[in-house]
């Protein structure tokens, strides 16, 4: 698995203590032990394809396409696949939904990598502290010629926090 991070998202992790190779280290269950019920349901839901776009059957149900050829497969699943974490759960403030975005976002890659191992996937969360707390997590396959997050992320300027867990297909 590869992890990058722009600077905003490790400042949070500088001011909430937390420890993302620690994260990446702890099992599965010790990880979903404080999820939701609804964010576990959500992960226990199968990952559908349809036309080439994967897409998390528990957000959608099933995905109705359009006749003919979608010309960008990874917006489309970057839109569908998104878990706003504040829709999940009781509690909405800062330091929880960092760790509860960390940890769905290593839960969501090894269940894409479990399913699909000769797949790349691109798991992001997107985290912000402004008027309102943003936080985010969605997932695509990655595709020669498609990008929905900028591949120099990390030393762009941003107004949220991004964490990105690249895995499958020796981890491209």
């Amino acid at each position: 698995m590869k992890i990058r991070f722009n600077k905003l998202l490790e400042a949070y992790l500088i001011d909430f203590d937390l420890d993302i190779e620690e994260e990446l280290n702890r099992r599965s269950d010790e990880l979903s032990a404080d999820l939701p019920v609804s964010l576990k349901e959500l992960l226990a839901s199968p990952i559908r394809v349809n036309d080439g776009v994967f897409v998390l059957s528990g957000l959608t149900g099933e995905l109705e396409m359009s006749e003919g050829e979608i010309d960008d497969k990874t917006g489309v699943e970057c839109d569908v696949n998104k878990i706003n974490l504040i829709d999940y759960g009781e509690r909405r403030d800062a330091e929880y939904l960092l760790t509860q975005g960390i940890r769905l976002s290593i839960l969501l890659s090894r269940k894409l990598n479990a399913e699909y191992p000769v797949i790349p996937f691109r798991a992001i969360f997107s985290f912000g502290i402004s008027k309102y707390i943003d936080s985010v997590v969605r997932f695509h396959a990655k595709r020669a010629g498609e990008t929905w997050l900028s591949e120099n992320f990390q030393n762009e300027i941003a107004i949220q926090g991004i964490l990105a867990l690249e895995i499958g297909a020796k981890d491209k």
